[in-house]
């Protein structure tokens, strides 16, 4: 049990998921690059093909259009719904 910054205890159970549609060996192409690595593995089983180059440049640009110098996680986590749900495969079609 661990005393939480808040003072209420806390239980920390630690347990591991695997799902076997995702079990695959996935490369990132540049440095910082693992959530655009993972992105491309997740529309790939969807039937969209995306390059991690074109995904980075689509978050890249939502992130500059909405203002935010440093994004909390509510907010790259809305940026990545829109890019994701976007039928999008790279920047020059993404209409936003």
């Amino acid at each position: 049990m661990k005393q939480g910054t808040n003072g209420i205890k806390s239980f920390w159970i630690h347990l591991k998921f695997k799902i076997n549609k995702f079990n695959k060996v996935i490369y990132q192409e540049e440095a910082m690059s693992s959530g655009a690595a993972i992105a491309q593995l997740v529309m790939s089983e969807y039937g969209k093909d995306i390059k991690q180059k074109d995904f980075s440049e689509m978050i890249d640009y939502v992130k500059q259009k909405s203002g935010c110098d440093d994004a909390d996680f509510q907010t790259w986590r809305l940026i990545l719904k829109m890019v994701l749900s976007s039928p999008a495969k790279n920047l020059k079609e993404q209409e936003i």
